[in-house]
């Protein structure tokens, strides 16, 4: 059975936005609820990081990260570089 079939839902945290003329970035987190028999369950955990870039017709992603928060580096990287953290200590 799909995620969708199940009754699932995809919600994303308010980001942290920098916009710097033409181009902007955001980054954040995402979950992913799957309903079960007991309500809903957290399925997924993830960072997000977004780019814009500002056209004639407003703005568009150019690209977008997204990595699977389970303790590897990949996703605290996306973090730190939007959050502006150089260093954790």
């Amino acid at each position: 059975r799909s995620q969708f079939e199940q009754g699932s839902a995809h919600v994303l945290s308010m980001p942290i936005l920098r916009v710097t003329g033409d181009t902007a970035q955001a980054t954040g987190y995402s979950r992913v609820y799957l309903h079960s028999e007991d309500g809903y369950d957290i399925w997924r955990v993830s960072a997000n990081h977004w780019e814009f870039v500002r056209t004639t017709d407003g703005w568009r992603v150019s690209r977008r990260s997204i990595r699977v928060i389970d303790g590897g580096p990949e996703a605290r990287q996306i973090l730190k570089r939007g959050f502006g953290v150089t260093e954790v200590g």
